[in-house]
Formats: C-alpha cells, structure tokens, sequence
C-alpha cells in the first residue's frame, strides 16, 4: 500500500472555517448560567417567604400574648 503525497499516516479533521464554530460549550455554559440564574430566584423566593414566615410568627405571638394579657386582667378584676 502506498501514500499519495496528500495522504499520511493518520488521517487530518478539515480545518472548519472561522464562522462554524463549535458550540457545545456555549450551550453548556448557557445552560449552566440559566441554571444557576433560576437557583438565584428561588433562594431568593424562599428568603422572602421565611422573611414573611417569621414576621407572622412574632404577629401571632404578640396577639397570643395580648390575650394572655386581657384574661389575666380579667381575672385580676374579678379577684378585687
């Protein structure tokens, strides 16, 4: 078997021209930049909704503790 002058041992890719890039990292690097932007918006979700969690909780204890306070001066009232 013999080689003709264009041919060598191991065969050469085409050299692509400048425009036809290749675009698997891009897309990758997309994904993972839309993964960790959607990432961003939900810890940002859930901070608010804990935010909002402990505001209703100290709400819920301070009406808790203003009824408290009514029954004991109630009961201070009937006791006088």
């Amino acid at each position: 078997m013999s080689l003709d002058d264009d041919q060598g041992l191991f065969p050469i890719a085409e050299a692509r021209p400048e425009d036809e890039t290749d675009t698997g990292g891009f897309v990758q690097s997309s994904r993972l930049g839309l993964s960790l932007l959607i990432e961003g918006q939900l810890l940002s979700q859930e901070q608010d909704l804990r935010a909002q969690g402990c505001a209703r909780a100290e709400q819920e204890m301070e009406e808790k503790k203003s009824v408290r306070d009514q029954i004991c001066d109630q009961v201070k009232q009937r006791i006088q």
